[in-house]
């Protein structure tokens, strides 16, 4: 048996975490389905590289592979 809220979702978490603590900007990545919809919550999204496909067409850019570490490089190179 799986219990969950009917609630949780990945773009509900994103909603409630620049509610409870006032972003005005939220980046995401993902590289599978289930993260489409932090992508519809977020102001930036980035996928890697050996993401889905559907996941690719939804992002802003496409980034290094997630198994060499394209987010962290992502980060590193364009953290403000």
């Amino acid at each position: 048996m799986e219990v969950f809220s009917d609630t949780a979702s990945k773009f509900n978490a994103v909603e409630f975490l620049r509610r409870q603590y006032g972003f005005d900007r939220v980046i995401g990545f993902g590289d599978n389905l289930n993260d489409l919809p932090l992508f519809d919550a977020c102001d930036e999204c980035y996928a890697p590289i050996n993401a889905k496909p559907e996941v690719k067409e939804r992002a802003m850019a496409v980034i290094g592979t997630n198994d060499e570490d394209g987010v962290v490089k992502w980060i590193e190179e364009n953290a403000i």
